[in-house]
């Protein structure tokens, strides 16, 4: 299935998109070209054991995969929690998610949204910066 298929990726109202665990490649009909119409800014976060199913697309690396194929998302920043608290259940905030990832993944949605919809010159310099680099690869 294609974004463009999906009412949300065209839609006008959204200025920018954060994606927790976002499908992979194989899930649920997502493909290569899935969501390459995404043009807008975007925040994708996974992790090490961010896994549902032993199913293509739902494993970490199908998830953090997707970022390369955001290519018209501009601009595209990844944030990759290296850690086995960063299973699939964290990313919804669950009550059996580890809280000790937490306020990363929190400052990094809230510094995308800032930088995004408010223009906030600060919050779009962390965002480019080193400063997420304890929870893993960024951007």
């Amino acid at each position: 299935m294609l974004c463009k298929d999906r009412p949300i990726c065209k839609h006008a109202k959204p200025r920018a998109f954060v994606a927790l665990s976002l499908a992979g490649k194989g899930d649920t009909g997502w493909d290569d070209e899935s969501y390459g119409d995404v043009e807008r800014p975007i925040l994708l976060v996974t992790g090490t054991a961010d896994t549902k199913d032993k199913e293509p697309g739902k494993d970490a690396l199908a998830r953090a995969a997707v970022y390369d194929d955001l290519k018209n998302a501009d601009p595209r920043y990844r944030l990759f929690v290296d850690s086995p608290v960063a299973t699939h259940g964290f990313f919804g905030f669950g009550k059996n998610s580890d809280m000790r990832m937490r306020p990363v993944v929190q400052a990094a949605v809230v510094s995308f949204l800032d930088a995004h919809l408010r223009g906030d010159a600060d919050a779009r310099a962390y965002l480019e910066s080193d400063a997420t680099v304890a929870a893993g690869p960024s951007t």
